[in-house]
């Protein structure tokens, strides 16, 4: 089963927290990052590679991205999902 984990970083600062919690992990997953604004050094994709990063206006706190996600397809073929908050 394919693994993703969602962190949705509404406080860009708390980046270096959550980047050593993922280093942890023990199993491969698809790393998928929620921002209300771009971040203009793209940290989480010089870290993990592959790392989705998308950008969602700031409405519906944590759930509003999430959904999103769901509404357009980015979490399709993931048998288990982790949804991570940082706010």
């Amino acid at each position: 089963m394919r693994i993703a984990i969602v962190v949705h970083l509404y406080f860009h600062d708390l980046w270096p927290e959550f980047e050593d919690a993922l280093r942890r992990v023990d199993a491969p997953f698809h790393l998928i990052v929620t921002l209300n604004e771009l971040d203009p050094d793209a940290r989480m994709r010089a870290c993990f590679g592959r790392c989705q990063v998308v950008v969602y206006p700031n409405k519906g706190r944590d759930v509003g991205p999430f959904m999103q996600l769901l509404r357009e397809g980015f979490l399709d073929g993931f048998g288990f999902v982790c949804k991570l908050h940082g706010k």
